[in-house]
């Protein structure tokens, strides 16, 4: 619930970087892809993933 809080972007249905609270960044990017680093969207994927398993409640799943 706090990771959709603080980082769900429901106009465009992605998780970004970050919460958007700090003034000193310019730009709140999500990329869509990973590469070295892992991106906001896969680290939310397998947040969830593990939340669902570890509750056993599959409504983690359908996010």
């Amino acid at each position: 619930q706090q990771q959709d809080e603080h980082f769900w972007d429901s106009t465009k249905n992605r998780y970004l970087s970050t919460d958007g609270k700090d003034s000193s960044i310019i730009l709140n990017l999500s990329d869509d892809h990973d590469g070295a680093e892992p991106s906001p969207n896969g680290i939310a994927a397998l947040n969830l993933l593990r939340l669902g398993h570890y509750f056993d409640d599959t409504s983690f799943d359908n996010r």
